[in-house]
């Protein structure tokens, strides 16, 4: 498996959500490590972290993401959430992820549970571009903002595309 977007075909919307739920499970499952999280991000991933906190900006490259957000949560929390998902909705190569957390705790004791939404661009079962979203302010309190959410339920369809986007599955009733 290659890890350059510019070196690996684009997969349909079928295996873009296949990709996007097992790699999500397999978070779920044995947490967030760099074996399971980082190694599905690209050498040349542009990762954008929306809000005012020490891990918003705009990442690019793996090195970047992994110092500037992923060292960085590692400093903070006692135990990173684990991911509840709510909903896949995928429209080609791009992918919104809304999905939930539990059992996070920042070091200091502050909770770590939220809501969050994040557009990515698969490319080779690797996200090569991503925006992430929250919709809580709590883990401003433990030393470091949220990262911040627009409304997450408005979902644009990519520019060019004739159809609109497809809801890929859903965990749970609304």
């Amino acid at each position: 498996m290659k890890n350059s977007a510019s070196e690996v075909e684009t997969i349909n919307g079928a295996d873009t959500g296949r990709f996007l739920h097992d790699w999500f499970r397999r978070l779920a499952e044995n947490g967030w490590t760099s074996g399971v999280f980082l190694a599905h991000l690209s050498e040349d991933i542009v990762w954008t972290a929306t809000g005012s906190s020490p891990v918003s900006g705009t990442f690019r490259g793996l090195q970047a993401y992994t110092v500037g957000v992923f060292r960085k949560l590692d400093e903070r929390l006692a135990s990173r959430p684990t991911p509840k998902v709510e909903r896949i909705l995928v429209d080609g190569d791009w992918g919104v992820v809304e999905f939930t957390s539990t059992g996070g705790l920042g070091k200091n004791g502050t909770d770590y549970n939220m809501r969050y939404c994040w557009l990515m661009h698969i490319t080779g079962e690797r996200s090569t571009r991503s925006s992430d979203t929250t919709t809580n302010s709590r883990w401003r309190n433990s030393s470091t903002d949220t990262l911040r959410s627009a409304d997450s339920r408005r979902i644009s369809r990519t520019p060019g595309r004739t159809k609109p986007a497809r809801r890929y599955e859903s965990h749970s009733p609304r």
